[in-house]
């Protein structure tokens, strides 16, 4: 995966604009990635059910685009944090971003994190429905913007 492969997957999905180098930035610092592909030819559709995720190598990526993406940033053995879960609106509501999501969240845990979190502004239900629930055990607090 390219960071201009999951630049354009935010484009498609309305979200904030992200930068190209930034995003590779991002991409190189982080602990573990996941990300789903689709040919593109694909039509929402064709996904409805279960879609099949297999750990592949793609042979021509010009053939395929990024329809999910997510990422972990972790010190590898306390602490996960989930960022960047983005699915592309016209394949929503078939299970990606949760098998995504899923899939990160175990390797972290089978490598030893006892707190794996995520910063949910939008989307609560979604992680809700992921597994995760409010924590008294952390507070969060951030910088103010300016």
């Amino acid at each position: 995966m390219t960071p201009a492969q999951v630049c354009e997957l935010w484009n498609d999905a309305e979200l904030e604009v992200r930068d190209e180098l930034m995003m590779s930035k991002a991409l190189s610092n982080s602990y573990a990635m996941a990300a789903a592909f689709a040919p593109l030819d694909a039509v929402p559709g064709m996904l409805a059910g279960r879609p099949a995720f297999r750990t592949a190598e793609v042979i021509d990526p010009s053939a395929f685009k990024m329809i999910g993406f997510a990422r972990v940033i972790s010190d590898g053995a306390f602490a996960a944090l989930l960022l960047d879960v983005v699915v592309h609106p016209d394949f929503r509501r078939n299970g990606i971003g949760r098998r995504i999501v899923n899939l990160l969240m175990k390797k972290c845990i089978k490598e030893g994190a006892s707190a794996c979190v995520v910063f949910a502004p939008r989307e609560r239900m979604f992680f809700w429905k992921c597994g995760f629930r409010w924590s008294n055990r952390y507070k969060v607090m951030s910088m103010p913007e300016e």
